[in-house]
């Protein structure tokens, strides 16, 4: 079962950002969803860890907005692109209890 949490920082280094933790299983099903969102085109769904998350890739603009169960993520095809180099990044990562952090 993946495991998917995700927590908004405003402020964070002077900026908004969106935290994702997950385990491999987390991040190959946030891939997934992201690679399926920006290749067809269309809105593409995951349900991890009770909440709901719905990505829109392809946009004028990258925005997030998080309520209790429900993540929304538009990205602009620069950005989804970013963030999938980066899932794949910590995938290739051999040491798999290590924390890895990427700040966008």
């Amino acid at each position: 079962m993946a495991v998917t949490r995700v927590k908004k920082m405003p402020g964070f280094f002077c900026d908004d950002v969106v935290l994702l933790a997950a385990d491999r299983e987390g991040v190959e099903a946030f891939e997934r969803a992201l690679t399926e969102a920006k290749k067809e085109n269309v809105p593409s769904h995951l349900l991890a860890s009770g909440t709901s998350h719905e990505f829109y890739a392809g946009g004028s603009e990258t925005r997030a907005k998080l309520d209790k169960r429900r993540v929304i993520r538009r990205l602009t095809e620069k950005k989804a692109s970013k963030i999938l180099d980066n899932l794949w990044a910590l995938k290739a990562s051999t040491v798999s209890l290590s924390p890895i952090c990427q700040y966008e």
